[in-house]
């Protein structure tokens, strides 16, 4: 049953997206901001750290290739590439599981289970997108602009709708189809708000006198940064996910909320034959041990 504060499935104008998806953060800051911080705020912490500390030039101005230090290039890429997908997960396992159970009925071991059974479909759904994109850019910049667009919802397919690459990608272009600059329109909107509260927060740490932002100050202003960057990607990936629910509720006319059931009904009779499983595995194994300690006749 669908038991929710934020209906994920109404349909929304741009603002509204927008308020929710802020809306959604706030009043689910708790667990989620748990599991943000435990499960994926270290990975993006270890990214910041060796791209800020290890860069992968030299100091020269200008750079040339020839200073480039191609395995902290590829370390740099790969670790980011990781946290990527770490935090679609957990943010995505997260909405999920909200729609699913309604909030506060999960907790974020449920959200860590579910993360670890999508982790490697929203890898390679990722490298395959990512390939696209490096296909169409070296065609030519237009065609890898229409592709990251018309991708945008691979990922949540994947997650919602427990489709594999193929299908996911398929059906990101359908959602998107008519619809592709709206879906544009409304990521511009997204990213000027990440980057009008990103400059907000980088003019505060300038206004610091020189002598305070060395050394631990440092330190500590690049943890905020990576806390901010994950509200943010957080914020991101909501707004994405509503549109997402919005196309799909107007193509597909209700469509998604049966399949969301239709899985959800599958998990919950799994999670229960699971459980079913284990209690008689230790049932036989008690009385097998009854049976090892009982006195020979």
């Amino acid at each position: 049953m669908i038991n929710n504060n934020i209906n994920f499935f109404e349909k929304r104008d741009f603002g509204e997206i927008i308020g929710v998806s802020f809306n959604f953060i706030f009043e689910e800051r708790k667990i989620l901001g748990k599991a943000l911080l435990l499960y994926v705020f270290p990975m993006f912490l270890l990214t910041l750290i060796i791209q800020h500390y290890f860069p992968t030039t030299a100091t020269t101005d200008p750079p040339v290739l020839e200073d480039v230090n191609y395995s902290r290039l590829f370390l740099s890429y790969l670790l980011q590439f990781a946290s990527n997908v770490l935090a679609y997960s957990v943010i995505g396992s997260y909405i999920k599981l909200y729609i699913r159970k309604g909030s506060g009925n999960f907790s974020i071991e449920d959200v860590w289970s579910n993360t670890l059974q999508i982790l490697g479909k929203i890898a390679l759904i990722q490298v395959a997108v990512g390939l696209m994109l490096v296909f169409g850019l070296i065609v030519f910049v237009i065609p890898g602009i229409f592709i990251a667009v018309a991708t945008i919802f691979a990922h949540f397919i994947v997650i919602f709708e427990d489709e594999y690459t193929t299908n996911a990608i398929k059906k990101s272009f359908y959602l998107v189809k008519n619809n592709w600059w709206v879906t544009f329109g409304f990521i511009i909107v997204l990213l000027i708000v990440i980057i009008f509260i990103s400059v907000i927060f980088s003019s505060l740490y300038e206004f610091l006198p020189i002598a305070m932002q060395t050394g631990t100050n440092s330190i500590i202003f690049s943890v905020l940064v990576s806390m901010l960057s994950l509200i943010l990607m957080t914020f991101y990936q909501t707004g994405i996910s509503l549109l997402y629910f919005k196309f799909s509720e107007e193509k597909d006319h209700g469509l998604l909320l049966n399949r969301i059931l239709e899985i959800n009904e599958i998990e919950e009779e799994e999670e229960e034959n699971r459980f079913t499983e284990n209690n008689e595995s230790t049932e036989n194994n008690t009385e097998d041990e009854n049976d090892r300690f009982k006195p020979e006749d």
